[in-house]
């Protein structure tokens, strides 16, 4: 199979255009993450990788910090 080179744009309107992008899917993740259903998830789950990774970005726990005492 041939791989197809792409041509990505690297002017300075086309990066801040991503950027800007990326800030707003970050900040849509962050207010999903933080709803009701998102935290009953977690707190069904505490012992799950990705719960346990949401809880520590959110704040909810520290490092090395058990899950199930913070959520």
């Amino acid at each position: 199979m041939k791989t197809k080179k792409i041509d990505l744009d690297m002017s300075p309107e086309a990066i801040g255009l991503r950027l800007k992008t990326v800030s707003e899917l970050r900040r849509a993740t962050l207010t999903l993450a933080k709803s009701d259903v998102a935290r009953a998830i977690r707190k069904k789950n505490p012992n799950n990788p990705i719960s346990k990774r949401v809880a520590l970005a959110l704040g909810e726990i520290s490092p090395g910090e058990e899950v199930e005492s913070k959520i």
